[in-house]
């Protein structure tokens, strides 16, 4: 239940000009994300989020129900919370709702094609963002970078650079004890080599070291250019690095969540032959 839910959220919540992100499991026990600006609260116990592209999250929500949602809005608010999946719409009010907004009304290519309900099950108190905590733990995160053998090569260099960027959104995610996952800021962290993620304890060091290690975990960088990518892999504990408390990512798989070819770039797919038009 989104108890602190008033006309005021409502209405930050309905801006499409906001980071939106809904994280689910995937098939082999990794978190997914996808970047969802349509999200929003019909009321305090209801979330509803249109869909216009189609990718794997689409398929496996529905699946597996439990799910973690984040917004950040412009004046950098955070709202975090928890939902079960329940059900989608291809008409109706809400969907309506959804295709009369001017970004969808007046788009000559796509509009909104379903509707997706949320039963909200659990939401934190809306809180800022605090711009110099992040300062410091991303420069301590760089600090840490010295204390960290490079290894792998699950990032190109389009990847490596979105990643490194200060200015750039990233967040952490993993699996709760109670099946749910749950999405972390995690604008300090940074790349090492092609192959790791360092971050420090600031902010939110607190909820980074409930991480429990060897999970299985995800980070999803995105810009406000909405230039984003997902990498999948294994935390490898906290522990003094470059001498920061740091903790420490291997990157096992690196997903493309952008339209319109959206799917994994790392390990790259085989190509199949085409047979059928």
């Amino acid at each position: 239940m989104l108890e602190y839910y008033n006309e005021a959220i409502a209405e930050k919540l309905e801006d499409d000009n906001k980071i939106g992100l809904i994280a689910m499991m995937d098939d082999e026990g990794y978190p997914h994300a996808v970047f969802i600006n349509t999200i929003m609260a019909l009321d305090k116990n209801t979330l509803a989020w249109g869909q216009f592209i189609y990718g794997m999250s689409k398929r496996m929500l529905p699946e597996r129900k439990n799910a973690a949602f984040l917004a950040v809005t412009q004046d950098m608010e955070v709202f975090r919370g928890k939902a079960v999946y329940n059900h989608e719409e291809k008409s109706g009010e809400i969907f309506e709702r959804f295709n009369m907004k001017p970004l969808f009304r007046y788009n000559s290519y796509f509009g909104i094609e379903k509707a997706h309900l949320m039963d909200i099950e659990y939401a934190e108190k809306p809180a800022k963002l605090n711009m110099l905590e992040i300062v410091s733990g991303a420069l301590a995160s760089r600090l840490a970078v010295s204390g960290v053998k490079k290894q792998g090569d699950a990032m190109n260099a389009k990847t490596h650079s979105l990643l490194a960027q200060l200015a750039g959104l990233k967040f952490i995610i993993y699996q709760q004890d109670d099946g749910f996952p749950w999405i972390i800021p995690c604008i300090q962290a940074a790349p090492v080599g092609n192959g790791r993620v360092v971050f420090s304890l600031r902010p939110y060091g607190k909820e980074l070291l409930e991480i429990p290690d060897d999970a299985r975990v995800a980070v999803y960088s995105t810009t406000m250019q909405l230039q984003s990518v997902l990498l999948k892999g294994a935390f490898r504990g906290i522990k003094k690095r470059g001498g920061v408390k740091s903790g420490v990512i291997d990157i096992h798989k690196v997903y493309n969540p952008m339209p319109p070819a959206s799917g994994y770039i790392y390990p790259r797919e085989p190509l199949k032959k085409v047979t059928e038009f």
